[in-house]
């Protein structure tokens, strides 16, 4: 009996915590839900780390996502993918093959505010992929470097990617001019 009855509390808290009010023209609404109560959850894990001391809770969450999306470099027919350094920047570089002409060149900065996820993510690599094959140009997917401590300024965050992109864009230059001369 206490059984059954410790069963039936559990199974309504977590009916509870799981529940979100959705519009009726939601198709599998429950889908919706399950993903927001695991978003919720790491977020509430993460600021119990960060409670605790464990680490900021950025680092929680960039671990769970990079875990999940992170993809190794693999080239395809059309692209040739590799892993590389640019200015001593994680670089994952998308190279169109074919045609022996000069191709142009896009430096690729990824969202997620200079602290979040990585540009080797599934989803960045698809549209650098895209990006490489529609446009005939050299993508680099540079990874912003997450600092130590998040708790900066958005400002100092700012500043120093645009020093990453700007340290980024004098080696390519440096390396463009040694492969043209």
């Amino acid at each position: 009996m206490r059984l059954g009855l410790a069963g039936a509390v559990l199974l309504s808290a977590a009916a509870y915590y799981v529940y979100l009010p959705l519009p009726s023209g939601v198709s599998e609404p429950w889908k919706l839900m399950l993903l927001d109560a695991l978003f919720r959850s790491f977020m509430q894990a993460s600021d119990v780390a960060h409670a605790m001391g464990v680490c900021h809770r950025v680092h929680v969450l960039n671990r769970v996502v990079s875990w999940v999306e992170v993809i190794e470099a693999r080239s395809s027919p059309a692209v040739n993918v590799t892993d590389s350094a640019l200015g001593g920047v994680p670089t994952r570089v998308f190279h169109p093959i074919g045609g022996e002409k000069l191709k142009r060149g896009v430096i690729y900065f990824h969202g997620g505010g200079w602290a979040l996820c990585s540009g080797r993510m599934r989803s960045y690599d698809h549209l650098c992929r895209k990006m490489a094959e529609d446009l005939d140009a050299v993508i680099m997917s540079l990874k912003t470097l997450c600092h130590s401590s998040i708790k900066q300024s958005c400002d100092s965050l700012a500043g120093d990617s645009l020093k990453q992109m700007a340290n980024a864009a004098a080696v390519l230059a440096h390396s463009i001019i040694t492969a043209v001369s």
